[in-house]
């Protein structure tokens, strides 16, 4: 049987590149765009289900731009089969899975810490917030923003950067750089400098390390644990 790779040529595009990449990284600014839109035309909670279509929307569109139109095959931007051994990917995992919940760990207490000495309030994003999101509206958020965020800015823009701009640490900085700054749609500053751009440098090194969507989407997943475990372990705080 034939590989991605051997089945498609790329006939790669600057032109295509830098139109996916703008795409990828205009996805928070098209969701702050229709927020209002979203939230006069349903209901809450259901507004910020549908909001999660914008990145699915998104990541389909770079993705079908990548594959269809300059003939990437999808392996290209970290959706791969490894081929070591079950024990080798199995401890590299466990590795990374630990690695991810240290690092988080002190990420969130770090940004806790200077939110108290420069505000003397909690974050923003307290139990009782969280608590009146359902289950249903939680779990597809926490997938959506795990595989999603992924793509749209790691995997696809460093993979295409790369290609452009023949730098794959360059390209690694874009993205970090696009990261914290697009997040300023939705969060404030302290968050951002203090979680949003160490978890973003992580997130990035972890991706030029391995080149692989999967493990990325995990560690990002457990980073965002926190957010989907609150509501249920609220009644025991």
């Amino acid at each position: 049987m034939k590989s991605d790779a051997s089945v498609f040529q790329p006939h790669p595009r600057s032109w295509l590149g830098i139109l996916g990449v703008s795409i990828a990284f205009s996805t928070p600014i098209v969701l702050a765009l229709l927020i209002p839109w979203l939230k006069n035309t349903f209901a809450f909670p259901l507004d910020r289900l549908v909001s999660n279509l914008v990145f699915w929307i998104n990541v389909v569109l770079v993705l079908g731009i990548a594959h269809f139109a300059e003939g990437y095959p999808l392996s290209t931007f970290g959706f791969q089969w490894s081929q070591k051994t079950l024990r080798t990917r199995l401890i590299e995992w466990i590795l990374a899975t630990l690695t991810a919940v240290l690092i988080g760990g002190i990420i969130i207490f770090f940004s806790q810490h200077v939110r108290m000495l420069l505000t003397n309030m909690p974050a923003p994003v307290s139990i009782e917030q969280v608590k009146n999101f359902p289950v249903w509206v939680l779990i597809p958020a926490w997938i959506t923003s795990a595989f999603t965020e992924e793509v749209l800015f790691r995997s696809y823009p460093i993979e295409r950067l790369t290609r452009l701009t023949g730098n794959q640490w360059l390209a690694g900085l874009i993205t970090v750089v696009a990261f914290t700054v697009l997040h300023l749609f939705g969060w404030d500053w302290i968050h951002v400098l203090t979680a949003v751009l160490p978890a973003g440098i992580m997130l990035t090194l972890f991706y030029l390390w391995r080149h692989n969507l999967a493990l990325n989407v995990m560690i990002h997943a457990i980073l965002n644990a926190p957010l989907l475990l609150l509501p249920l372990l609220a009644p025991y705080l």
